[in-house]
């Protein structure tokens, strides 16, 4: 929708086929971009599995639209008063506060910590950066951006402490990398949850859980860090359902969802340092996933595991559209990573029996991944090198999570 405005400012007429499904996106571009009214035709949903005669048959239909539409003469350089600024909203109590909030669609549903100005400044205070330096910024959505204030007032939000915030602030700055493609995955209709995982003494600094239920509910350091990345990502960049945020069925990591890696216990080295820049101490690790599968077993053999950790994704993967066939369809990205979190039993087989080197780990992983198999098809993925491993260290985890990955985006990791 953007391109074809930009192409109507430039004098040149366009005309935008929109599916069905996604109206709420194309319609709050329009609102961004100050053309509310900007005409666009609509097409059912689904397109992609379409065949040749039923794309003709489509097209048939719609071409008279198409000629009558560049023809006439749309409204397209309108402009969108800004919203004052520095307004503050006054309330009796805090109960008002998460009523209001909630009316407004300010809130992911659940409770919220009012975010006072003093309680604000307490965050900015951890950091050397200005308010109103800008963070994030996505091109894509008219230029949407987020602010070290504005992250701020929604980790606030959250119920993060002061302490929090610079783990939150560096997590924006990840995320805010070109190479990790927010703005693909926070619309796509898929659902994708954003994770990140946390590695550095900082962990113990701010009593973030590294074992037994590190992926749940309970842990103030970790949900409230994830839970901020989200309202910023809901709040100041627009991934609201009949917004931006496309998902169909969504998922409960939208939450929020930050891991803290046992760095101590780990048989390997860190997420931080497992890629091509590696970063040593305290650090934070961006991840996109689009649905996540459990590996339970009782094996003692490490080939054993690995051979069921291959299976396990691969079958997964060539029923989910990340085999290789699909990706070279979907994906402008050639490779993608691939995340498994893997605990303590699991990681001690597979460290003692043929896999103390991280490299041997990945290597046999993809072998399993992609050799030929008339059952299953290779899945979607470059080398060994994108394949990470992240320790948490939990009484009896027989167990490893393989976090499938959103198509087009890489890793990024930031010092923190």
């Amino acid at each position: 929708m953007r391109d074809a405005l930009e192409f109507e400012w430039m004098g040149k007429p366009s005309v935008v086929v929109v599916a069905d499904a996604l109206t709420g996106p194309a319609d709050a571009m329009l609102r961004l971009c100050g053309v509310p009214d900007y005409p666009y035709l609509v097409t059912p949903f689904p397109v992609g599995n379409l065949d040749g005669d039923e794309i003709d048959a489509r097209a048939d239909g719609m071409i008279d639209d198409i000629v009558r539409m560049l023809y006439e003469r749309h409204q397209s350089t309108a402009t969108v008063d800004a919203a004052a600024g520095d307004a503050q909203l006054v309330y009796d109590d805090a109960f008002a506060v998460i009523d209001d909030y909630t009316r407004r669609g300010w809130t992911d549903g659940l409770p919220i910590v009012p975010p006072t100005r003093e309680r604000v400044d307490e965050l900015l205070r951890m950091t050397a950066r200005a308010p109103g330096d800008v963070v994030v910024t996505l091109a894509t959505r008219d230029g949407l951006s987020a602010t070290v204030e504005q992250i701020a007032v929604n980790a606030a939000m959250a119920g993060c402490w002061p302490e929090h915030f610079p783990v939150v602030l560096a997590t924006m700055d990840a995320m805010a990398d070109p190479r990790y493609n927010l703005h693909a995955h926070t619309a796509t209709m898929a659902g994708a949850q954003q994770v990140v995982v946390v590695n550095g003494p900082i962990r113990h600094r701010l009593a973030m859980q590294t074992g037994n239920g590190a992926l749940g509910p309970g842990w103030p350091a970790n949900n409230a860090i994830g839970r901020a990345t989200r309202l910023v990502i809901r709040n100041l960049l627009r991934s609201v359902p009949g917004e931006f945020d496309r998902a169909g069925f969504s998922h409960p990591g939208r939450f929020g969802w930050c891991i803290a890696e046992d760095d101590e216990n780990s048989p390997w080295p860190v997420l931080a340092e497992q890629g091509p820049s590696p970063v040593h101490g305290d650090a934070t690790s961006v991840y996109a996933t689009v649905w996540q599968s459990s590996i339970i077993n009782h094996v003692r053999q490490a080939r054993a595991i690995v051979d069921e950790l291959a299976l396990t994704v691969r079958t997964a993967c060539d029923a989910n559209w990340l085999h290789h066939d699909a990706a070279a369809d979907s994906s402008f990205y050639e490779g993608r990573p691939f995340m498994f979190v893997t605990g303590r039993e699991h990681a001690r087989v597979l460290s003692q029996d043929g896999f103390a080197a991280l490299d041997d780990l990945r290597g046999a992983l993809y072998e399993g991944l992609t050799r030929p198999d008339r059952a299953r098809r290779p899945v979607a993925i470059a080398g060994p090198s994108q394949i990470h491993v992240v320790y948490l260290h939990a009484t009896g985890m027989q167990q490893t999570w393989f976090f499938a990955p959103f198509q087009s985006h890489n890793m990024v990791t930031r010092p923190i």
